[in-house]
C-alpha cells in the first residue's frame, strides 16, 4: 500500500472536521466486535450531525437465535442524543450511555456502554495502519455519496459485555471505520456489501463491493469499490475483485457468499463464507449484518458481511421472491 494512503496522528483524522454548514454534514464511526464460538456479532456505532447538534448511535449484539432488534441479544439505537459541547470524535459521553476514550490516536480506544440491561467495556487496538479508502483516493463511482472522506482499520478487540446478567468475554479481530462529509441516503438503486475476514496477520481482507445503478440490476456480482487485503503479510489495495451472494433465504437474507480479489502485484484471495447469524438493520439503511465463517485461500477464519441495498431494491427483490406474503 502506498504511504500516502496511510494516515498518521498528525493528519487530524480522529478529530471533528465540520467542513460545511450543510445539515447533511456527517461525522461517523463504527467499531465491530464478535464472539465466534458463541455465534455472536456486535457493533458500537454512531453518527454525529454537528450542524443539527445531535448524535445518533447505539450498541447491538446478536446471535443465531434472533435477527431483528426486538428478538436479538441486545439492541439500542437512539437518534437524538445532544452533542456535548466539549466532545470530539473519539472523546465523549452521551446521554444514552455510550462513551469513547482515545488511548492513542489512530491506534487504541476504550468503548463503554451502560444501560439497565447491558454493560459493555471494550479495548480496540489497531493491528494495521488506518488507511484512506475515500472516493477522492480512488474509490469507485457510487461511493461519493458515502462522504468526502473515509478510512478503515483492522484491529484486535478485547474486553467484556454483560447482557441481562450473563457475561460474555470478547477476544477477536475485527475492523472499524470513520467517515466525514456531506452524506445523503443511498443512491436509488444501490446494492452491494462489505466483506471482512481475519485468518491471521498473514492473511485477511476488508473490502466493499457495490453495484451503483439499475443498468446492472441483473448482474450476479458486485464489484470492488474500496478496501484492503493482506496476503503473505503484505498489506495492499486490490486492483480488482467481486463478491457474489450464492445463496439467500426466502426473505432475502444472505446465506453464503464468494469473494475474489487480486492486487496490483498479482497476489490473490479466493474466499467462501457461510453466514452464522444476521441482524436486519434498518435504522439508517437496509443491511443484513452477519457473522461469517470464512475459508480464505483454503484456510479457516471468521469475519462478517454487511449485505446492503437501497430499500427500493430490497422491496422489488422481496416481492419477486414472494416473501412479502410470509
Amino acid at each position: 500500500m502506498s504511504d500516502e494512503r496511510i494516515l498518521t496522528p498528525a493528519s487530524g483524522a480522529d478529530s471533528f472536521h465540520r467542513g460545511s454548514p450543510d445539515p447533511w454534514w456527517n461525522e461517523s464511526a463504527w467499531f465491530g466486535f464478535q464472539i465466534p464460538e458463541r455465534e455472536i456479532n456486535g457493533f458500537f456505532y454512531y453518527w454525529v450531525r454537528p450542524n443539527m447538534n445531535l448524535v445518533a448511535g447505539g450498541v447491538a449484539v446478536w446471535d443465531g437465535n434472533g435477527s431483528h432488534r426486538d428478538d436479538c441479544l441486545y439492541y439500542h439505537w437512539f437518534p437524538f442524543n445532544p452533542l456535548p459541547a466539549e466532545a470530539d470524535m473519539f472523546s465523549f459521553s452521551l446521554t444514552n450511555g455510550m462513551s469513547v476514550e482515545t488511548l492513542a490516536p489512530l491506534g487504541e480506544y476504550r468503548l463503554t456502554y451502560q444501560s439497565e440491561a447491558c454493560t459493555l467495556d471494550l479495548n480496540w487496538r489497531g493491528v494495521t495502519p488506518a488507511y484512506d479508502v475515500s472516493f477522492s483516493a480512488g474509490g469507485k463511482r457510487g461511493t461519493e455519496d458515502f462522504g468526502n472522506f473515509h478510512y478503515e482499520q483492522l484491529g484486535h478487540v478485547t474486553g467484556s459485555l454483560v447482557i441481562d446478567g450473563e457475561r460474555y468475554d470478547v477476544d477477536c479481530h475485527q475492523m472499524r471505520d470513520r467517515s466525514w462529509g456531506v452524506r445523503r441516503p443511498f443512491l436509488a438503486n444501490m446494492r452491494g456489501g462489505l466483506e471482512m475476514a481475519w485468518i491471521s496477520d498473514q492473511l485477511a481482507f476488508s473490502t466493499t463491493m457495490i453495484t451503483p445503478d439499475k443498468t446492472k440490476a441483473d448482474d450476479e456480482a458486485d464489484h470492488f469499490a474500496y478496501g484492503l487485503m493482506i496476503v503473505d503479510g503484505v498489506l495492499s489495495v486490490p486492483a480488482s475483485g467481486h463478491r457474489r451472494v450464492t445463496e439467500r433465504a426466502s426473505d432475502g437474507a444472505p446465506l453464503a457468499v464468494e469473494v475474489e480479489l487480486v492486487d496490483p502485484d498479482g497476489r490473490t484471495i479466493s474466499a467462501v463464507g457461510r453466514m452464522r447469524n444476521r441482524l436486519r438493520y434498518v435504522d439508517l439503511w437496509y443491511v443484513d449484518w452477519c457473522l461469517v465463517e470464512w475459508e480464505v485461500n483454503g484456510q479457516p477464519g471468521w469475519g462478517e458481511s454487511q449485505d446492503m441495498a437501497s430499500i427500493d431494491n430490497v422491496r422489488r427483490r422481496q416481492r419477486r421472491s414472494g416473501s412479502a406474503d410470509r
